[in-house]
């Protein structure tokens, strides 16, 4: 759930409880909520990471990769360097793969459900639990 909205998040969570519970909220209702909301951005629903691929990793000489991070970006401590540490850690962010993106419902369907719903599930009473395994994807 990591580098993810909390818009997102809280969404998804309405809906997979919704679903859980038996309420009749559809993910369009809620999404009709959201958008009136005065925090509400389009691409918050429209464009949604599902999922990031590191890129090979390319070390120039103002640049080291420190095996025992895993890989992560560091700057050398030279003096010079010192003051533009700040933005190279941007630019090690910044750089650290290819994005896919999707819609909400795709990020729901893909990752979300596949993430939380052995959490969610603690919420259904014991009647539904069965149930509500095979109704958790939008329709």
């Amino acid at each position: 759930m990591k580098d993810r909205h909390l818009d997102q998040l809280l969404l998804c969570s309405i809906y997979i409880i919704s679903k859980i519970t038996k309420e009749t909220h559809t993910f369009q209702d809620i999404m009709k909520c959201y958008r009136s909301q005065p925090q509400a951005n389009s691409h918050v629903y429209r464009s949604v990471l599902l999922r990031r691929t590191p890129r090979e990793q390319v070390a120039d000489e103002n640049m080291e990769v420190d095996p025992v991070s895993g890989g992560e970006c560091k700057l050398s401590q030279t003096s010079a360097e010192k003051t533009n540490q700040h933005l190279g850690d941007l630019n090690c962010s910044q750089s650290g793969g290819e994005e896919e993106r999707g819609d909400l419902i795709q990020f729901y369907n893909t990752v979300y459900v596949l993430k939380m719903k052995s959490f969610a599930l603690r919420y259904a009473t014991s009647d539904n639990r069965v149930r509500s395994c095979r109704y958790l994807s939008p329709r």
